[in-house]
């Protein structure tokens, strides 16, 4: 009988080809929730998870590329993880990103310092995120008024201008040194409207998912 002795919660995001992205997290899920050691002082670091993260993400990238016979230095998959560190004591995040050298394939996998204010980006469209960013605090409010969380507000505007660049909804993740944890997102508020509307991943929490049984859907959310 297996007998937990250490919880924790770490964020993965990605960007690129979905396929990989969700092979590699399920089987990231499926691994770290059946970890042994041999006392409950040995604790794997995040740089542990993140390069176990890497050799799985390979894996899969693999199979992508030569399904496609794709051998181009175009990078498939972009991944960050994220989290509190329980060896280390602190926050950390690594990202990471397939690369093709003379025909063979891996994934880096590097620690990122992180600063107040200056987000980490991934994907094919962070310049023009970066762009976006330093415009909206020139500026000092976004086009509905509001004058904090420019990300998120960025983020927003890309995906409602639909370039088929950026996923098709907002989701947000936040960690601390307690773990990670989903948050919901709440469209703006419209005069008349019955209601704001929740969303976890681009579906609207009340309407789709609505009721499971004798539960709802609970956690915190942000606007």
């Amino acid at each position: 009988m297996n007998t937990p002795h250490y919880d924790q919660k770490v964020g993965i995001a990605f960007a690129g080809n979905a396929i990989a992205a969700s092979q590699t997290m399920a089987t990231m899920l499926q691994v770290c929730q059946e970890l042994h050691t041999g006392s409950q002082a040995e604790i794997p670091a995040l740089g542990d998870i993140a390069f176990l993260t890497a050799r799985v993400a390979k894996h899969y990238v693999t199979e992508l590329r030569q399904s496609l016979n794709d051998m181009s230095s175009v990078s498939q998959l972009n991944l960050i993880v994220f989290g509190f560190c329980p060896v280390r004591g602190n926050l950390e995040t690594w990202t990471l990103a397939d690369e093709v050298k003379d025909r063979e394939i891996s994934v880096s996998c590097r620690k990122h310092l992180m600063k107040v204010g200056v987000p980490i980006t991934i994907g094919s469209q962070r310049h023009r995120f970066e762009e976006q960013l330093s415009e909206l605090r020139q500026h000092g409010r976004d086009e509905f008024g509001r004058s904090m969380r420019f990300p998120k507000s960025v983020i927003e505007k890309m995906v409602r201008e639909d370039r088929g660049d950026v996923g098709g909804s907002v989701s947000i993740g936040i960690v601390t040194a307690s773990g990670f944890e989903n948050y919901w997102t709440s469209l703006r508020y419209e005069p008349g409207e019955p209601r704001g509307q929740r969303h976890i991943n681009g579906i609207d929490v009340d309407e789709v998912i609505g009721r499971i049984g004798p539960a709802t859907v609970g956690g915190f959310g942000m606007s």
